[in-house]
């Protein structure tokens, strides 16, 4: 009996097998090259275009392009990054010494909002809390409070169900006038 692995027609098929993946190997390495290459380029001209942004003044452009970047790698139903919840908080007191308290209706429609939501926790502890949210993340600290929270007219709903007006009643802030002195 002839052996099978020894004859020359099974040789010549796994020289060529063999001379095949020798080829895709080289391909392959050369499709990596090519694409690394664009890549490299690409960070490249990222790097570029955020030291140019940098040295105009324009961080708040990189910032933003970063967090873009950085959502997209994650999707939409991640966890909101440790940059998104600073950003949001220090965007929150600001406005909270800045600018003037929502309307009562805005207040309170936010609150309705959030004790519909799935996320909400209520605030068995303390009741003047009203509750906390468990999608911003921000715990269950005084200043996260839902109370607090809807208070502050550029605090934000982390789901973005907030969408309620937040224009200021002009009479709400004006300061009163006052009358000339008595001669």
């Amino acid at each position: 009996m002839n052996d099978p692995l020894a004859s020359k027609t099974y040789n010549q098929q796994m020289a060529m097998m063999e001379a095949q993946k020798a080829q895709q190997a080289q391909q392959g390495d050369a499709n990596r090259r090519t694409h690394g290459n664009e890549q490299e380029e690409k960070q490249l001209e990222d790097v570029l275009w955020e030291a140019e942004q940098i040295r105009t003044g324009n961080l708040h452009l990189v910032i933003n392009k970063q967090m873009e970047n950085y959502e997209a790698k994650l999707g939409k139903n991640s966890p909101r990054s440790l940059l998104e919840k600073a950003r949001s908080f220090v965007e929150a007191m600001v406005s909270a010494v800045k600018d003037a308290a929502p309307t009562k209706e805005v207040y309170d429609a936010r609150i309705n909002v959030c004790i519909e939501c799935p996320a909400f926790e209520i605030a068995i502890k303390n009741p003047k809390q009203i509750g906390h949210c468990k999608a911003c993340g921000c715990g269950k600290n005084p200043m996260s409070a839902l109370s607090v929270k809807a208070g502050i007219a550029k605090s934000s709903c982390p789901k973005k169900l907030w969408d309620v007006d937040l224009t200021i009643d002009p009479a709400a802030v004006a300061l009163p006038i006052a009358s000339p002195p008595a001669s």
